[in-house]
Formats: C-alpha cells, structure tokens, sequence
C-alpha cells in the first residue's frame, strides 16, 4: 500500500448508537439536577427576601444561565434524536451552535459560582488571604483548563506540570 493510499483512507465510523445513548442518559441527568436547583431557587426566594438586589441578580442570572443551558440541550436532543439529521457523519456540515453554548455554559456557570463562593469565604473567613486565594485560583486554573480544552488552545509546558503536580 502506498502512502498517499494510506492518507486517502476513510476513517472508521463513529459508534453512533453509543454516543446517542450516553448523551440521552447525561441530559435526562442534567435535567434532574436542573429540578432540584429550581427547588433550590424557590427555598432562597422563601427564605431570604431580604438579600440584597446583588445577590438577587446574581442567583437570578445563573438561574437564567442554566435555563438557557437546558434550552441548548433539548435542542441539541432533538436534532441527534428525533429528527435524526446529524445521526451520521456525513449529515453533520458543522457542530450546531447549541453545542458550542452549551459548552460555554458548562464551565462558566460554575466559575461564577465558585467565584462567589471565594467572596463569601473572604467575608465569613475574616478575610483570610491563603484560603480565598487558593479557591479562586483553583476556580480560575478549572476555567482556564475548561476552555483550553474545549477550544482546542495549546496550554504551555509549564502550566501542564504544574496542573499534573495538583493532582
């Protein structure tokens, strides 16, 4: 065989039925999670309505964040699922923008979140520098790896061992 032959050859296919399967578990999952942060959002309306209009917004936003989150998933659902346009390989032009949000929306939600949860450490730590610094780099390091990865960003050396000496 030569090596232009070699180069020609077709890749094997993707196992479809799999990645179906694992992406319908995964989002009936993340539909159930979704539940109980609606749960989670009437228990704060209820119980602390006198939070500052800061907060408010901010719980307000990452319930929004997520509802468009789901959004993106039941879209994605129904073009691999139902219609059944993007089932094989060849019927997919480009990966859907519900797809690229989606992802967005997996590591930003929480980087916010985490990011509150180093300011409200901050307050209930009596401003303890190590503490906080060490949740918001962690947080920051997370979000930075997320998007590196997602988007196919080339870390530097250095930042790759440090992250591996994490762990």
């Amino acid at each position: 065989m030569s090596s232009s032959n070699a180069l020609m050859s077709t890749p094997p296919p993707l196992p479809i039925k799999a990645i179906q399967k694992s992406t319908f578990v995964g989002f009936n999952l993340a539909l159930l999670m979704y539940g109980v942060s609606l749960c989670q959002l009437y228990y704060y309306i209820r119980t602390f309505p006198k939070d500052s209009m800061g907060h408010k917004c901010l719980v307000g936003l990452i319930c929004a964040a997520s509802a468009f989150q789901i959004y993106c998933m039941i879209t994605l659902q129904s073009l691999f699922l139902v219609t059944g346009h993007h089932s094989l390989p060849g019927n997919m032009p480009g990966f859907p923008w519900q797809g690229t949000a989606n992802t967005v929306q997996m590591f930003s939600i929480p980087f916010v979140v985490q990011c509150f949860y180093g300011w409200r450490l901050w307050i209930i730590s009596d401003r303890n520098v190590l503490l906080v610094a060490s949740v918001i780099l962690l947080s920051a390091a997370e979000f930075v790896s997320s998007v590196a990865f997602i988007f196919g960003l080339k870390l530097p050396a250095f930042a790759l061992r440090a992250a591996v000496r994490c762990y």
